[in-house]
């Protein structure tokens, strides 16, 4: 076993105990730091990072090692520990591949050996004050057992302890040679001591396991990436197993002779389904890279779709072209919602965000937030990994690779860390929750009783939103659409030819505009009913967001029309009647036709002369007639509205006097 030297790096700064902090940090140092995984304390927070190149205790070449950062909930420097032998080069895992089990640190990655030039890969156990208490290091001796092929490469990517206290890591191994050679998924099994016990290998033209999940059933949950036909058109893959690796099933999606990426990360939902997350490309084989969906997928325990969501972010550059990169990287489940993790296109030309997104159980969006470190100048900057903290927010992880267009962090690749509250507000791109708006782009001038189409727009702190207009129309579970698109693409038709292929098609219907002044805002068309009589109408316009928070603004419209000489509309197939008409007090409702509702209820309706409902009520099933009393209103024309559960609708000029 390799001997492993750990060097401690002290940091004088005080603890924070307790408090909701949040914040923003690019977290220097002196060597590149990229990061895969945060551990959440209840005091502090442990970051692992891959640290680039580093001199060991001074001295001696640089070498490629990891290191685990030990900051305080204020985003502080405690502690930092580098990880390595002197002689080899060890190379963290993948996302998450650092992870805490009741009291259990742990983490997986590989070493390249600097004298054979042959990798091994690693799980490591940490003490309380993490340094390395217990280790298990398997090489080419210990995995080629019962493989039909020499192994010339290994790697680990992700680890988990399960229930039971057993170790399963993920990876893959290679096979034949670099020109020829296969690879494998690997799934290794230790005990809780770290003792191995087996592995088992899946193989295609070229595949490897990555995210793995302990399932409320007991079995293993297992993504990556799958070549099938041919290795340009890799597939999501996904298994499940139990603890012994027995396949119980496998399953591959994407998008058809296409290169999808592996799966980045899988979470089980509260009603024992699962979460799939990663990147689709928009067309073809991705030589423009740029071009991907952020790929969701919710998958039932058999491992069949129950439904798909794809993120869009478009850009628009500075020669007028149009580019779509949406990567997702992580997921977690919270309550009954769970959210995202990833980097997009923000609508400033060629600036990388790293974004936190919150979505209901059916994959609805509730909200967005991008995230930028230090100033709006910051350029290709990356988040990876996120957690839930103990004060109901969240911790974001990431690196930050440029300052701007033309100057690298020094070195690159800085440790990035975002805190949020459980609303994504970290106190640098979000001081506060977004403010509700609304408003309706409506024509000044209307005809009168009939129906436009008009757009909505809405910005606040949580979907759903609801509207309510006041001449009686509702619009309900009003949440943000799925295209991320700059004001300066807007709702139009897209399209981005490439040398070789159409790269995509795009009809933009609706939208969230990602730099609207009132910053992210749903743009999203609806059939506006216009005000039953002719007349200047002033309407109000009530939004209400998923908290219960409104926001009423008024806008003024004139209806036109002949309403005037207003006909009752649909005489010959009306089945009710109004009586007495005129009316002082009261007018009935009487129901000719009990047929005409066979859905068993029927809404009454009455309407003012500019347009407002003045009443509204329902006829049960058994009810024929309906009293309103009308005493109290103003003399004037009203408009009477019944209308079935279908949304069949009769109507009738009343007149009070």
């Amino acid at each position: 076993m390799k001997k492993l030297i750990c060097i401690l790096i002290p940091f004088l700064l005080s603890m924070v105990a307790t408090g909701q902090n949040v914040f923003n940090k690019i977290i220097y140092d002196t060597n590149g730091q990229l990061l895969p995984s945060i551990v959440v304390l209840d005091t502090c927070y442990v970051v692992l990072t891959g640290t680039g190149t580093a001199k060991i205790q001074g001295v001696g070449n640089d070498i490629r090692c990891f290191s685990l950062t030990c900051l305080n909930l204020a985003g502080e420097k405690i502690w930092k520990k580098k990880y390595s032998d002197y002689r080899n080069k060890y190379y963290e895992g993948w996302s998450n591949c650092f992870k805490r089990s009741g009291n259990v640190s742990y983490s997986t990655g590989t070493i390249y050996n600097s004298t054979t030039s042959k990798p091994d890969i690693y799980l490591y156990v940490y003490d309380n004050m993490y340094n390395v208490a217990d280790s298990s290091i398997l090489g080419f001796e210990e995995l080629s057992e019962g493989l039909p092929d020499e192994i010339f490469d290994i790697s680990s990517f992700n680890i988990l302890q399960t229930s039971a206290g057993n170790f399963y890591q993920t990876g893959y191994i290679a096979m034949g040679d670099s020109e020829n050679g296969r690879n494998f998924a690997l799934l290794v099994k230790y005990d809780s001591a770290c003792n191995y016990l087996w592995h088992k290998t899946i193989s295609g033209i070229s595949s490897y396991f990555s995210p793995i999940i302990e399932t409320s059933s007991g079995d293993l949950l297992i993504g990556g990436e799958y070549f099938v036909g041919s290795i340009l058109s890799p597939t999501w893959f996904l298994v499940k197993a139990d603890t012994s690796g027995n396949i119980l099933w496998q399953k591959s999606y994407g998008r058809n002779n296409m290169f999808n990426r592996g799966i980045a990360g899988i979470a089980e939902t509260s009603d024992s389904c699962y979460i799939a997350v990663g990147y689709y490309p928009l067309s073809g084989f991705p030589i423009d890279a740029y071009d991907w969906d952020g790929c969701i997928l919710k998958i039932d325990q058999n491992g069949n779709v129950i439904w798909e969501k794809r993120l869009r972010s478009y850009l628009l550059s500075h020669t007028g072209d149009i580019y779509a990169m949406n990567n997702i990287y992580s997921v977690i489940v919270k309550d009954n919602n769970f959210y995202t993790v990833g980097s997009n296109y923000n609508y400033n030309s060629w600036h990388d965000r790293g974004y936190l997104t919150k979505y209901d159980e059916n994959g609805n969006i509730l909200w967005k937030r991008d995230y930028y470190a230090i100033d709006t100048s910051s350029y290709a900057q990356y988040l990876t990994v996120v957690q839930p903290t103990s004060d109901n927010g969240f911790i974001l992880g990431g690196y930050g690779e440029r300052y701007d267009e033309t100057h690298d962090y020094n070195p690159g690749q800085q440790l990035w860390l975002v805190k949020t509250d459980s609303l994504g507000i970290d106190g640098l791109c979000y001081p506060q929750a977004p403010a509700l708006n609304v408003d309706i782009d409506i024509p000044d001038t209307v005809v009168c009783n009939s129906s436009l189409e008009a757009y909505m727009y809405i910005s606040g702190k949580s979907a759903p939103y609801k509207i309510e207009i006041s001449t009686g129309q509702e619009i309900d579970s009003i949440y943000y659409p799925f295209r991320f698109v700059p004001e300066e693409i807007g709702l139009r038709e897209v399209s981005k030819p490439s040398l070789y292929y159409i790269s995509f098609y795009d009809t933009i219907t609706e939208a969230t505009i990602s730099n609207h002044e009132w910053g992210q805002c749903i743009v999203k068309p609806f059939a506006f009913e216009t005000p039953k009589l002719t007349g200047c109408h002033e309407l109000e316009i009530t939004v209400t967001d998923a908290y219960g928070e409104s926001k009423t603004i008024k806008k003024t419209v004139l209806a036109v029309g002949d309403c005037d000489s207003y006909t009752d509309d649909n005489q010959a197939g009306k089945y009710f009647k109004a009586y007495p008409n005129p009316a002082t007090d009261k007018v009935f409702v009487e129901i000719l036709d009990a047929g005409k509702y066979a859905c068993g209820t029927c809404r009454v309706a009455l309407y003012s002369g500019d347009g407002r409902q003045v009443y509204s009520s329902e006829l049960k099933a058994g009810e024929s007639i309906k009293a309103i009393n009308i005493g109290s209103l103003p003399n004037g024309i009203y408009i009477l509205e019944v209308s079935d559960c279908y949304g069949n609708k009769s109507t009738e000029k009343i007149t009070k006097q």
